[in-house]
């Protein structure tokens, strides 16, 4: 019997006295809508194909998905990692990465650092400015010249590899401490190899003083290095007050540097030799803390940095693996109901089968496409298991749905999942373009850590989407025909004559869909409460861009160190004593024409302490410069405007670096016999209290370097390669932002089909990511590439909640908005609430976590959830409730009749209503 559809154009009054015009089917579709139509046909009638076909050979499409996904995983032949921070945080091509090359070519740039702090351990007595205190500070030192290890059957110690410097026709290890200021050559002694000793020397002279000679020279100095070189008091000495007798210093510090030997290995770069002979260091330094009755020392070292950082990347994982355990369980729960037969318990698991699939494939796609993986991709499957997750919950309330239609109780379980995924298909692209939309955008960026995550992310989603689609609801067939035989679910070999139509907690199945229809829509769509959400709503949009213009850049690498380790300890112990310790920089200059005068005025007008050019930077510490050539000129009594004669200045420079005067810039100086290859000169910035600051000193000297008119000079230390992230991040973080919500924009008006449902979907997610934004700048989190990544995941994750009750929204039926809104909460809240719900309690076990990412990652996860699950619960469906545009569909039938196109299924709910049903038959299905 064929359905009879009015379509004349009707006119129906809201409860709440407002109209609502319903769109006649006789008139012409908008080019959007008809587009719309044309996608939405295609993707109906291919996903009904699609079911079809895997519903009907559901072993066969294991059988090809577990090929697909071994193909995809061959892709693993060319996975590489990389954890290099200049690979994975700077902008490729920047000034930073390519002074880098320069700097690594002519000058070792491969140093290691070993700081140590000692500090009293009776802090009644915190006094550490002694003759005793000296003795026991020479003591530490020396635990680094008795530290040696074994490796490769070559003994390692700390003279073997450490950095070098010279002066006085003598060498030792380059150390910045108070000890410098005790060197007196008088007492210059050799050590056991028959070498002046730099400890031994020191030692010497300390002891031949009294407690109050030692007070008086910590009291005037001077404060230079042993070799005449810049020592900075304030890095040295910590809390120094008074003078002479009265001195009091509560605390020394001791910077030494190491030249390593890195390898390359897997991306990362390792060099066995220094890690173990820093890792026995350590241990050393931890047996001298337990006898030392005077002093606490505290120590830091390149491997110790790089094992908090491995821990705070790897030390919550067992956290991540607990939430996914708690996911797992969730979905297997609540993908069925609480029944013997009509759970889904097995269903759950294949639907994680296939989400292994999806997580095998992007891992062997994204490697195949040179794709790098990083410390960030780890939290890859917590995005991979909550969008499929999700896809796999729509599939499956759709089938619910067409098993519970009574127009299609009777038909096959391979027609019935067919029209499931035609239904549910098209829902799970709109949402999986959209997200793989937005992470694509995101790849715009120039950072090539966030570049590789977006790309794989990307691909993630697409991916969850094909092996839901085919290997997850090809199982579904598998599963349908067990329903239909009223066989359990887990023991499948047993069969219930009649199943309950209660769960074990007596309730009708189709709780949440009561409850979104009985409680929550009638509560969220009264007018009053409505609008009290939209003031709401409104109010907090307002105090987050409040919020939002306070963020800033502020990041320190201290964030990664574990809460409670040795590291942050070291960390919090150097802030207390001596505060931000200023950054050095050095200015280079490549292989110009050194010996004319017009060069020599011009790096003389650079680098000459106080009053140079450099030395008066904003920026600068202007008594730090050390320059070569500024004292080559003191020291062959140069006066203003004479310079040293072109034909004579290598044999000159050569000269004066033999000197007393001269040998502490040996490793200055890059030349041959005949020419220089390259120079430096060193300074020190000013303490710099923010990652602003540290751009604008890095661009600030830049500037004058180039406004000098030295050729081929530049400034530079390793710190500029991640000043330059923070250079654009922000720039960065918008541009992805802004490009990823027109995409979403454009994306939902095609797929969804009305402007106004796609703007307010936009408005909607806008007002989350502000909110984000926000909230975390009142927790104290600022911008940095940890909250650019979860801004990212926020554009791809708060799509989803509000996609979907948009979609349902255009395709519900109804009198007015709020019956159409009710229906659309009905037939996709359930769904979109369970993928909510699992992700956050994928995620809510690591409130708990020590590292400072996944604190981040929690805490920005936290709020994606909670504000897009409120925007999409409640702001989204309450404005379209106001303003919402007509259905697509004039009635039921009408919907019924366009879905019957699709799929060749003719019946209608009218139809199947106006017959007995004894007397109803199927309609052949044609493919």
């Amino acid at each position: 019997m064929d359905a009879t559809v009015d379509l004349g154009a009707q006119q129906e009054v809201n409860a709440d006295g407002g109209s609502k015009s319903m769109e006649s089917s006789s008139e012409k579709p908008s080019v959007i809508r008809r587009v719309t139509m044309g996608i939405e046909g295609f993707m109906r009638r291919s996903y009904f194909k699609v079911g079809m076909l895997v519903a009907a050979k559901p072993l066969v499409t294991f059988v090809v998905m577990f090929l697909f996904a071994g193909l995809c995983m061959l892709g693993l032949l060319r996975f590489t990692q990389e954890s290099r921070a200049e690979e994975l945080w700077v902008p490729q091509g920047t000034e930073a990465l390519d002074n880098l090359d320069f700097v690594d070519e002519y000058f070792s740039n491969d140093l290691r650092l070993i700081n140590t702090i000692v500090i009293s351990k009776d802090a009644s007595r915190p006094n550490l400015a002694s003759k005793q205190g000296i003795l026991e500070l020479i003591n530490t030192v020396n635990v680094s010249y008795q530290t040696q290890v074994e490796v490769d059957g070559e003994v390692v110690t700390y003279p073997s590899f450490c950095l070098k410097a010279t002066g006085d026709d003598v060498e030792y290890c380059s150390i910045s401490s108070v000890l410098d200021l005790f060197y007196d050559t008088e007492f210059l002694t050799n050590g056991p190899n028959g070498q002046p000793d730099f400890l031994l020397t020191v030692l010497a002279k300390v002891e031949s003083m009294t407690d109050e000679q030692v007070k008086t020279k910590l009291t005037v100095g001077p404060y230079v290095r042993w070799n005449g070189g810049f020592l900075d008091e304030d890095t040295v000495v910590g809390k120094k007050s008074g003078a002479n007798e009265t001195l009091e210093i509560q605390a020394y510090r001791v910077a030494q540097l190491l030249v390593g030997s890195p390898e390359l290995v897997n991306g990362e770069e390792v060099d066995p030799s220094a890690q173990q002979w820093e890792e026995q260091w350590s241990s050393n330094l931890d047996a001298f803390n337990a006898v030392n009755d005077l002093l606490q020392v505290l120590y830091e070292s390149t491997t110790s940095q790089e094992d908090s950082l491995e821990s705070a990347l790897t030390g919550d994982i067992s956290l991540f693996t607990a939430g996914f355990i708690l996911l797992i369980i969730y979905t297997i729960l609540f993908i069925g109901q609480f029944h013997f037969v009509y759970s889904r318990w097995v269903a759950g698991l294949m639907l994680f089968v296939a989400i292994g699939l999806a997580l095998g494939s992007t891992f062997g796609l994204s490697s195949l496409f040179g794709l790098f993986f990083g410390p960030v991709h780890q939290f890859l499957p917590l995005l991979i298991l909550g969008i499929g997750v999700d896809d796999g919950f729509v599939i499956t309330r759709a089938l619910d749905e067409v098993r519970s239609d009574p127009r299609h109780k009777d038909k096959s379980p391979q027609v019935r999942v067919a029209l499931a995924l035609s239904d549910a298909g098209s829902a799970v692209t709109v949402t999986s373009l959209t997200n793989s939309t937005v992470f694509f955008i995101s790849a715009v960026t120039e950072l090539p850590a966030l570049r590789s995550f977006a790309l794989w992310a990307g691909i993630s989603v697409l991916m969850d989407l094909i092996f839901s689609v085919t290997f997850f609801t090809a199982y579904l067939a598998i599963d349908e025909r067990r329903l239909d035989a009223k066989r359990y679910d887990v023991l499948c070999c047993k069969v219930s004559e009649e199943p309950k139509e209660t769960n074990w907690c007596g309730l009708r199945k189709g709780v949440l869909e009561r409850f979104f229809q009985n409680i929550w829509a009638p509560f969220v769509l009264n007018k009053y409460v409505g609008a009290l959400f939209v003031l709401f709503f409104t109010a907090l949009f307002g105090v987050c861009i409040w919020g939002t213009t306070r963020l800033s850049l502020n990041f320190d690498f201290s964030y990664f160190y574990p809460d409670g380790s040795a590291q942050l300890e070291y960390y919090n112990t150097e802030q207390e004593y001596f505060g931000d310790i200023p950054d050095p920089v050095d200015i280079y200059t490549g292989a110009i024409d050194y010996g004319s005068s017009e060069n020599q005025q011009l790096l003389l007008d650079l680098c000459t302490p106080v009053t140079g050019l450099v030395a008066q930077n904003e920026f600068m510490n202007g008594g730090s410069i050390s320059c070569w050539y500024y004292d080559m000129r003191i020291f062959y009594g140069l006066s203003e405007n004479q310079y040293i004669p072109s034909t004579e200045f290598i044999s000159s420079l050569q000269t004066f670096l033999q000197s007393e005067q001269g040998a502490q810039y040996q490793t200055d100086i890059n030349m041959t016999s005949t020419e220089i290859l390259a120079s430096r000169f060193s300074g020190n910035y000013v303490s710099l209290n923010s990652n602003e600051e540290e751009v604008d000193a890095m661009q600030s000297l830049r500037k004058t370097i180039a406004d000098s008119n030295l050729p081929e000079s530049f400034a530079f230390f390793f710190g500029f390669i991640f000043w330059e992230q923070y250079a654009v991040i922000r720039n960065e973080a918008l541009v992805a932002t802004m490009l990823s919500l027109v995409m979403v924009f454009l994306v939902s008006l095609f797929l969804i089909g009305h402007p106004l449902v796609a703007l307010i979907s936009l408005i909607s997610l806008g007002f989350s990511l502000v909110d984000i934004l926000g909230i975390i700048n009142f927790w104290n989190i600022n911008i940095s590439s940890v909250s650019v990544i979860c801004l990212a995941l926020a554009v791809g994750l708060s799509v989803d909640f509000t996609v979907h009750i948009g979609k349902g929204f255009m395709d519900s039926v109804g009198k007015c908005r709020k019956e159409r809104m009710t229906e659309a909460f009905r037939s996709i809240g359930p769904p979109v609430l369970h993928a909510g719900i699992s992700t956050f309690i994928a995620i809510f076990i690591l409130v708990g976590a020590e590292s400072f990412i996944f604190r981040v990652f929690f805490k920005c996860l936290f709020l994606i959830i909670l504000l897009g699950m409120a925007h999409g619960f409640i702001f989204v469906p309450v404005v379209l409730s106001y303003i919402g545009p007509d259905s697509f569909y004039a009635s039921l039938e009408e919907k019924e009749e366009y879905e019957a196109k699709l799929t060749g299924f003719s019946q209608t709910t009218k139809d199947i209503e106006s017959v007995d049903d004894s007397q109803t038959q199927d309609d052949p299905v044609q493919v």
